[in-house]
């Protein structure tokens, strides 16, 4: 009786290290609901952070994040604010757009982004603006982020 005990414990085990990973995985409301639960977010260092505004324009918009200084237990000197460039239909050849990155009205810099290549440039008289970070392109979609210091 002991070991009879002993196999269907350890047989119940086993089935469920199969069947919990499964079913985690195959229902995504499911894995939602847990992840919201534990108050995990992805961190805005990796996402670009919240969106602060977007720009509707003929052919594509324009999706400004926040700046992001966030580091693990304080704010860091240097950080980044994104901008993603989305195709609605068709991106122009080069695409100008003014950004104020701390809505205190004037424009903080003015993005270049020649969309074929793609590449970018930076143009600012607010010596908080270092430049161009990063640049990446994911099906029609341009992201870019912009070097900034507090």
């Amino acid at each position: 009786m002991t070991q009879l005990k002993a196999v269907v414990g350890w047989s119940w085990a086993l089935l469920c290290i199969v069947l919990v990973p499964a079913v985690f995985m195959s229902d995504d409301k499911l894995a939602h609901v847990l992840v919201r639960a534990t108050g995990i977010h992805i961190s805005a260092r990796y996402s670009g952070g919240e969106i602060a505004q977007t720009l509707e324009k003929d052919a594509y918009k324009v999706i400004i994040h926040r700046p992001v200084f966030d580091g693990l237990f304080r704010k860091r000197s240097a950080g980044f604010i994104q901008a993603d460039f989305v195709q609605t239909t068709f991106f122009p050849p080069e695409i100008k757009q003014s950004v104020s990155y701390n809505e205190d009205g004037p424009h903080s810099f003015e993005i270049t982004l020649t969309t074929a290549t793609p590449y970018a440039e930076i143009l600012s008289t607010d010596p908080h603006v270092l430049g161009v970070d990063m640049l990446a392109t994911d099906g029609g979609k341009i992201m870019l982020r912009v070097k900034l210091k507090r």
